[in-house]
């Protein structure tokens, strides 16, 4: 049986909420697109207007869904790199059309 158009939007629109759709978490993807791989405090300077503690919760979220991937060296002080996952970087073409979404509004 097919759902009804409505329940599946929601369903898609919830999806995307909690994978993407928190404070920096697109931004953090789009530097992550971007630059590849990068620390935590290159991602940090990116972000303006955004706590810390906020920043901190998003990449680990972000993480913890598998979009981005952590890589911690041994050494001391310790030293941590993020970067996109095969799952973050599928979202590639999404995020592009949301940017391109946002230029259109933007020229009106």
């Amino acid at each position: 049986m097919h759902q009804p158009l409505e329940v599946v939007h929601v369903v898609h629109e919830n999806l995307l909420a909690t994978r993407i759709g928190h404070l920096g978490r697109p931004i953090i993807l789009f530097h992550l697109f971007a630059s590849g791989t990068l620390r935590f405090s290159q991602i940090q300077r990116a972000i303006v207007g955004v706590s810390e503690k906020i920043q901190i919760q998003q990449i680990r979220e972000l993480e913890r869904d598998g979009v981005v991937h952590r890589h911690v060296y041994a050494q001391v002080p310790p030293k941590g790199e993020y970067s996109l996952t095969e799952l973050g970087l599928a979202l590639c073409p999404a995020l592009d059309e949301l940017l391109l979404w946002a230029k259109l509004r933007t020229q009106k």
